[in-house]
């Protein structure tokens, strides 16, 4: 059944209805809040440490993107990153759909000639709606967001109109319907509103997404001068959202609120328009990772790896710096005017005035625990 109005008895009604909305909108928006928060930014550990339990979206994405110092290394000192983050997320995330999956529609009697007709039939069609959505794209996208981040959103299937270009349109515009489903980029754009504290039962939820005020009215410029609304731009908030804000051009809030009825559009937190679909179900599929026992969500094939590429970048670079260090002559004199240096390769001749000295400046340390380590390395 495809997006619908509904049609009130009276103007009033109408009224109601859309405050009860709203009012319903914005007290998820507000109660799912931390939650959110706790997503992003990380769930901080409690006992005997200043870490993280779960680092959240916005550490696990820096580090698969190999931004993982929290530091800057003295001028001249190595800083370098090794990063295997990348290395865990691509590689494992290829496996899941490396080929198109099969689609198979059985009869319970092959041999009805009828049954077997509409079995083709119903192949054909979820063929077409798979390539309608390129799902092939669609499914490894998905799996490589799942892995990075821990939780997977794919969203459908729902119903949208498009033009004859395949542009999409509202709902009461010319066009054809098409069904669609789609993986969710930025888990950080999702709010999951929950039935009860065993996580299972979905009641509904909440995409926001940043559009930039000239298509926003190219969009609902119309409709929302209809119902008296501004289309305006508004702050990205940090808090909220794991993309670190980098563009300069204005754009507004849109919200999708979805439950297992209805849909409603939000601009900036204003109801701007509303359908119905009665499917029954939310067109959402929020997927774990890696199960958490008494944990809502889903924990990154990486999280368990953010230290150990610390460490490993660190040990790494401590070891450019301390063969750096060793492989480096400091020298000393005097009467070194006319000094004269013949230079081969790494190698350095220095021919100083008869009464001149240079002598170079002996280093501290143990060579025994130098060449063990060098060696262990090796």
């Amino acid at each position: 059944m495809p997006l619908s109005k509904k049609q009130f008895a009276t103007d009033k009604e109408r009224k109601q209805f859309e405050f009860e909305l709203s009012k319903e909108y914005l007290g998820h928006k507000d109660d799912t809040k931390r939650d959110l928060n706790l997503r992003v930014n990380g769930v901080a550990a409690r006992n005997g440490a200043s870490g993280y339990q779960f680092v959240g979206y916005t550490q696990l994405e820096r580090f698969y993107r190999g931004d993982q110092w929290d530091h800057n290394e003295p001028p001249g000192a190595s800083q370098r990153t090794d990063n295997y983050c990348s290395v865990i997320v691509d590689n494992i995330s290829s496996l899941i759909f490396d080929d198109m999956p099969e689609i198979n529609c059985p009869t319970d009697d092959p041999t009805d000639d009828l049954l077997e007709l509409k079995a083709e039939m119903k192949e054909r069609m979820i063929h077409k709606v798979w390539e309608d959505n390129d799902s092939e794209v669609e499914l490894d996208s998905w799996a490589k967001q799942t892995s990075l981040y821990g939780d997977g959103f794919f969203k459908g299937p729902w119903m949208e109109k498009v033009d004859k270009l395949g542009r999409t349109v509202p709902p009461d515009s010319p066009g054809k319907w098409k069904i669609r489903f789609s993986h969710i980029e930025n888990p950080g754009s999702i709010r999951l509103i929950y039935s009860d504290d065993n996580y299972k039962k979905l009641l509904g939820f909440i995409q926001s997404s940043r559009l930039s005020v000239v298509k926003a009215n190219q969009l609902y410029g119309a409709l929302a001068k209809a119902k008296g609304i501004t289309i305006e731009p508004s702050q990205q908030s940090v808090v909220e959202s794991r993309i670190d804000p980098a563009s300069t051009v204005p754009m507004a809030n849109i919200e999708e609120y979805w439950t297992d009825e209805l849909m409603g559009i939000f601009i900036n937190d204003k109801l701007l328009d509303y359908y119905f679909h009665n499917w029954g179900f939310v067109p959402l599929e929020p997927v774990k990772n890696i199960y958490v026992p008494n944990h809502p969500y889903g924990k990154s094939d990486i999280e368990d790896a953010l230290d150990p590429q610390m460490f490993h970048n660190r040990v790494n670079n401590d070891l450019a710096n301390l063969l750096k260090w060793i492989s480096s002559v400091n020298l000393w004199g005097k009467n070194l005017e006319g000094m004269q240096a013949l230079v081969a390769g790494l190698s350095r001749i220095y021919s100083v005035p008869e009464d001149g000295e240079i002598h170079a400046f002996e280093k501290t340390g143990d060579p025994y625990i130098t060449n063990t380590f060098v060696a262990q390395r090796r």
